[in-house]
């Protein structure tokens, strides 16, 4: 049951990644006077990296949850079990 809730927790912690442009550097000379273009394509190969960042980050967290979850359900098989064993073969 602890391994289940380390994984469990593995998939549940948060991060904070990704590189998002703030609009504060936008507002820079050098951004805020460079011609659309340039600016379009800053913002999108920067938005195309989070969104790969955001894919890894989610299929190491989704794995994390299956396996915590497919743990859970082997404990609970564990237990259910053992009750049927001390049923069938228990002592007074």
């Amino acid at each position: 049951m602890g391994l289940a809730a380390l994984f469990l927790c593995l998939g549940l912690t948060a991060r904070f990644t990704g590189t998002v442009i703030s609009p504060k550097a936008l507002m820079e000379n050098k951004w805020y006077f460079a011609p659309k273009s340039e600016m379009s394509d800053y913002i999108i190969s920067a938005w195309a990296q989070a969104q790969e960042e955001y894919e890894r980050i989610g299929s190491y967290k989704s794995k994390n949850l299956n396996f915590g979850v497919i743990l859970i359900a082997v404990a609970l098989i564990c237990i259910i079990f053992n009750a049927l064993i001390s049923i069938v073969w228990g002592t007074n």
